[in-house]
């Protein structure tokens, strides 16, 4: 996971139909969320450890599905 990521990118690759590596830099813990650029997302909680933040990842992503809402009034 840690070592993954040693050129600093935020971006998805496709790798399948359905399927990405991300690369992106953890950004909190507590749950842990990383940032990948285009989006944020929350991973667990498979760390407490603040010394997390700031790392370089790359997390596999078996399955991108994605479902815009649009919200119509105030």
């Amino acid at each position: 996971m840690f070592s993954g990521n040693p050129d600093k990118k935020k971006m998805l690759v496709r790798t399948g139909d359905w399927s990405y590596e991300a690369y992106g830099q953890i950004v909190s813990v507590k749950p842990v969320v990383a940032d990948f650029g285009l989006f944020s997302l929350e991973l667990g909680n498979f760390t407490n450890d603040e010394r997390c933040i700031g790392e370089w990842i790359v997390e596999h992503i078996d399955r991108l599905d994605l479902t815009f809402r649009i919200k119509v009034g105030g």
